[in-house]
């Protein structure tokens, strides 16, 4: 299980660890999802876009502590900034990929999140391992 240590910088390695964070994040996403639309009766692509937030919180503090071991900033804010700039970029793409599948082919809400959390995955940890952290050590 050496590659799930933080140091281990093999790409491959990363992913794994972004993945295992994503899952935890995507567990907060779409449990708020649900709740905005199930109890509180909001809009699916609002509720969708409410809920990206607090997953985007998660994910920084796990992929801060375990997934990369080198920063290219030194300064949080300008990490957080870049990470959350990365994230906003995610949530317009996760917003059109839910309105095109839900409200422009009327695929289930849920099904429809599926979809573009597979697509947000990928641009993330690829943006983020690009511009934000290093694999490099």
């Amino acid at each position: 299980m050496r590659f799930l240590r933080r140091d281990h910088s093999h790409v491959l390695s990363q992913m794994a660890r972004y993945g295992f964070v994503s899952i935890l994040a995507l567990v907060v996403d779409v449990s708020a999802l649900i709740a905005g639309v199930e109890w509180f009766g909001l809009p699916p692509v609002l509720a969708a876009t409410m809920s990206f937030g607090l997953g985007i919180g998660v994910n920084f503090a796990c992929t801060r502590m375990w997934v990369f071991a080198q920063r290219r900033h030194t300064r949080r804010r300008v990490e957080f900034g870049l990470f959350v700039l990365v994230g906003v970029i995610g949530l317009a793409l996760n917003a059109a990929i839910m309105a095109g599948l839900h409200e422009g082919l009327g695929v289930h809400y849920l099904l429809s999140k599926a979809g573009s959390t597979a697509i947000v995955f990928f641009w993330n940890f690829l943006a983020r391992r690009q511009f934000i952290y290093t694999g490099d050590h």
